[in-house]
């Protein structure tokens, strides 16, 4: 009789490590037991003693979150747990949101009137945002903002991940030493490095610095920047119509911007019947765009062949 075999995928990342992707929440707990056995010395593991992972909080293990809006900041988060509990609710916690800012040297924490709630998982969840009103003020419930910065471990700096689910060798944000940030002895005045980039002395960075060469290229990889409208135009696609480079900026100007103004005119004063519709509006702004582009195009030719003249490099 044949067994089922558990379905586990692995992948070679080209930082080195391995991938492994599970086919259901016991085979991942199998998995991390196992890993934590060989990381805390009860199993062994020849060929890798000292083996380093970090994983990922699955699915089911993460709480029902939302955010309370209206309520004033010095409401106590109890009355908020008793009152999302009368409602049907297992609260695990309640947190006011705060900022933490610094007035004439004076470092102190600015508390806004949003309340961030963690709630067990269950069916009815979604009910919490058909709350209304909740200690005896009238508050609105919406879903937390996605943010757009890319997690980051406190305990080996790296990318991806958090510290809760790590079981890396720490490292520290400001020399790179293998030892937790709060262990760390250098002194202030000393330049930090950078743990991901390798940055240190004069060009140094703590490996939080949002600016890290590798931060930025792990937060292009993973939120491209929008291209500029003329790249944009770059890359679109021209009807299909052929253009000849070789022509003078004259006759090109001749035969294509004034029959290009032409159609762009305002309209004359005619009946309502005779007026442009959205087509022929969408219809002129295309022709438009192109004519743009092909112009655009040919300047910059124009302007490349000036600069291999001999008279313009003397210049």
């Amino acid at each position: 009789m044949a067994q089922n075999k558990t379905a586990i995928a692995f992948k070679a990342m080209s930082n080195g490590d391995i991938k492994l992707n599970v086919a259901n929440e016991n085979d991942y707990r199998q998995i991390s037991s196992l890993l934590r056995e060989i990381r805390n010395g009860q199993q062994e593991c020849p060929n890798n003693p000292n083996i380093e992972y970090h994983s990922y909080k699955i699915k089911s293990d993460r709480k029902y979150t939302f955010i309370i809006r209206g309520l004033p900041a010095s409401t106590d988060p109890n009355d908020i747990k008793e009152g999302i509990e009368e409602e049907g609710h297992t609260v695990v916690s309640v947190t006011n949101l705060m900022k933490k800012i610094t007035k004439n040297g004076v470092k102190s924490f600015h508390k806004f009137p949003l309340f961030r709630v963690e709630i067990e998982p269950a069916e009815n969840n979604k009910n919490v945002f058909k709350l209304q009103s909740l200690a005896y003020c009238k508050i609105t419930v919406e879903a937390p903002c996605k943010t757009k910065t890319i997690p980051q471990c406190l305990r080996c700096q790296q990318l991806g991940h958090t510290k809760n689910f790590c079981s890396r060798d720490p490292k520290c944000v400001k020399c790179a030493g293998g030892h937790l940030s709060q262990d760390c002895r250098k002194n202030q005045r000393a330049k930090p490095s950078c743990v991901l980039c390798g940055a240190h002395g004069e060009d140094g960075h703590p490996a939080n610095y949002k600016g890290c060469p590798a931060y930025q290229a792990k937060l292009q990889a993973t939120q491209p920047k929008a291209l500029p409208v003329v790249e944009r135009l770059r890359q679109q696609p021209l009807p299909n119509k052929l253009v000849n480079l070789n022509q003078s900026y004259a006759n090109v100007a001749k035969n294509t911007v004034a029959p290009m103004q032409q159609k762009i005119s305002p309209p004359q004063a005619s009946p309502v019947t005779q007026e442009p519709t959205i087509g022929d509006l969408m219809t002129m702004l295309l022709q438009f765009q192109y004519t743009f582009k092909t112009e655009f195009d040919h300047l910059n030719e124009r302007v490349s062949q000036l600069e291999k003249l001999p008279s313009y490099k003397q210049k």
